[in-house]
């Protein structure tokens, strides 16, 4: 593939994905339209480069980005943009769960795929899963999820030559602790009011 067009695939990718982000610290239901075109441009990258876990997260995220359009468009309608936070029980819920998606992905890529960093792939790619449903549901702890996918696959996509994609996580990590004190603030309101 032309290295002069992927180059300007991933830097559109990059700049809808900013953008999409920033608007999702704001709780902007029109974020999860940038969502679909820039997971579209991922998907067909990371496809390119043999990221097959982060390939398929996309369709993942694909999917449940039309259910945050839909949910966050519906709380907008019902004026409920509240964010909330999760219960120590809940946070215990997780930890399992994420394991055990990392176990099936880490199963399924390392038998019947090519993929070249099957664990790294698999442990970024149920972080994300589990992070995509927290912002959904507006949990604060998304963006906590989001820190430490993000620098992860920061450092994987430098080593996988794309620089333009390192780069954007890099600023999704900076722009996932803006979120989180973002919402921050909204508790604070919601508790104050």
């Amino acid at each position: 593939m032309n290295l002069g067009f992927v180059f300007w695939v991933e830097t559109f990718g990059f700049v809808l994905t900013l953008v999409c982000i920033y608007m999702n610290t704001k709780l902007d239901s029109r974020a999860w339209i940038l969502a679909l075109i820039s997971i579209v441009i991922y998907f067909f990258l990371f496809w390119q480069q043999n990221l097959y876990a982060d390939m398929l997260l996309q369709v993942y995220f694909f999917v449940f980005s039309i259910i945050g359009l839909l949910k966050w468009d519906k709380d907008r309608h019902i004026n409920q943009t509240l964010t909330q936070k999760l219960m120590p029980k809940q946070i215990l819920y997780l930890v399992p769960i994420t394991g055990t998606i990392f176990l099936v992905l880490y199963f399924l890529l390392s038998q019947f795929s090519s993929a070249e960093q099957v664990t790294w792939d698999s442990i970024n790619t149920s972080i994300s899963i589990v992070a995509q449903i927290l912002l959904i549901k507006k949990y604060i702890e998304n963006w906590i999820l989001w820190i430490l996918a993000d620098i992860s696959y920061a450092i994987l996509y430098f080593y996988k030559n794309l620089y333009v994609t390192s780069l954007l996580y890099v600023l999704l990590t900076f722009l996932a602790v803006y979120g989180y004190f973002q919402w921050r603030k909204y508790l604070i309101l919601k508790n104050d009011s």
